[in-house]
């Protein structure tokens, strides 16, 4: 029984380390897989960070871009409401003159019809003194042939 002993003691320890070198490879090889298998995702973390990285830096631009575009609209809204109430009051001030333009046209014209009445006026006042002096350039030359008569008549009078 000794030999079968030793036998099976010997096949127990072949078998067992049979097993050892069955699980040890089996368990490297299971870990040489993790280890593999931890490195392709460490590169597709690598890369899964490499393009967040890009996203970020896209969306750090984009923020920026927003920002600027803000305050542009916020400029531009600024100088919109300026301008907006420049062209209210030039409009006020259009309307004004307007009326002020109507006002002047309204005195103009009536300014035009009392220079009409007054020039027919000057033209009858001059038509009459015309002729008033034409009247009285007549009675002088009268006058005057009067007094020649009464003179060459031999008479006098105190007024020739």
């Amino acid at each position: 029984m000794k030999k079968n002993v030793n036998l099976i003691l010997l096949l127990v320890i072949a078998s067992t380390l049979l097993l050892f070198s069955g699980f040890s490879a089996y368990y490297s090889l299971k870990l040489k897989n993790t280890a593999i298998e931890t490195q392709q995702s460490r590169q597709q973390l690598e890369a899964v960070t490499g393009r967040l990285v890009v996203i970020e830096s896209i969306a750090n631009e984009s923020l920026e871009s927003r920002e600027t575009l803000e305050k542009d609209k916020e400029t531009l809204e600024e100088g919109f409401l300026q301008l907006q109430s420049e062209n209210e009051a030039y409009r006020k001030e259009l309307a004004s003159a307007k009326a002020e333009l109507a006002s002047a046209n309204a005195e103009l014209s009536g300014l035009n019809s009392r220079f009409s009445l007054l020039q027919g006026r000057f033209y009858e006042v001059e038509s009459g003194l015309i002729e008033a002096n034409e009247l009285v350039a007549e009675l002088s030359y009268r006058e005057k042939e009067l007094c020649r008569k009464l003179e060459s008549a031999g008479g006098s009078d105190d007024g020739c």
